[in-house]
């Protein structure tokens, strides 16, 4: 295990702090996602329960929806792949068939991504994987073959028997806002107790106030009555909108808030 330790560390930062090019980037990334996993006898039964349990969710709340099996590199699609918006609609997908999907000059961004929540993995004390939420876009081929802004989420569900990630749960949020052809921006770590920005860019993360005006706009005040209850001018607070529209790359409030609520910030 501490040999994989380091592999992973050294992977992690040949693609952070080098310009990688993207088939020796891919090849890093299965590198180290290919890390041997301790499973329990049982491992199959809890996939399956996690599935169903997933399942009935996706289908109340109508989500697009899958479980990643980091021991098969698999995602295993549940009600979103009856979803028109949905990237497939075949039950289980692999992992380098899912990177087929995502549009090309966004693949980086997605790889650098899950890199990023495996080293903060490495920074947290065992077992608190649970308590926090990867979070970063880019666009995917929907079953029509048009590109589509998607929201990630990713959640760990199941550890193996040494801390090891092994099932994590991803909701795919469609993105309604300005035009696709803007690149994504911004990968994010929440915590999920705290709502707070564990990880992110500073700027494309969300300020503590822009935090503060999103809970305001969310509960229907306007910039008026946000700047009486939070002692600042409408300027100010108009200024903050803005931001917060630029940073969600969306067209008015409402898909802001629409983007803030999918994040699960608010």
């Amino acid at each position: 295990m501490l040999c994989d330790y380091f592999r992973l560390k050294k992977a992690i930062f040949l693609i952070l702090n080098t310009n990688t090019n993207m088939k020796r980037l891919k090849q890093l990334y299965e590198e180290f996602s290919s890390l041997q996993l301790n499973l329990s006898d049982d491992c199959n039964r809890i996939l399956e329960s996690r599935k169903q349990e997933f399942m009935q969710l996706a289908k109340a709340e109508n989500l697009i929806m899958a479980i990643y099996d980091h021991r098969n590199h698999e995602y295993h699609f549940l009600h979103g792949c009856e979803n028109d918006l949905s990237p497939i609609r075949q039950p289980c997908c692999k992992l380098e068939k899912f990177h087929e999907l995502v549009y090309a000059p966004d693949l980086r961004h997605a790889l650098e991504a899950r890199i990023k929540a495996f080293d903060f993995k490495q920074k947290i004390n065992a077992g608190e994987e649970k308590d926090y939420m990867l979070l970063f876009e880019c666009r995917l081929k929907d079953c029509s073959g048009n590109y589509r802004r998607m929201l990630h989420k990713f959640l760990v569900l199941e550890l193996d028997e040494q801390g090891g990630m092994w099932l994590l749960s991803l909701k795919l949020y469609p993105v309604v806002g300005q035009e696709k052809e803007i690149p994504p921006r911004g990968v994010f770590i929440v915590n999920l107790h705290t709502r707070e920005f564990v990880v992110s860019n500073p700027e494309y993360g969300f300020t503590p106030t822009e935090m503060k005006i999103l809970k305001f706009l969310a509960k229907g005040l306007d910039s008026k009555q946000i700047a009486k209850e939070h002692g600042s001018k409408v300027n100010t607070i108009n200024n903050h909108r803005r931001n917060i529209l630029s940073k969600t790359q969306t067209a008015n409030t409402h898909h802001a808030l629409m983007y803030a609520y999918n994040m699960g910030i608010i």
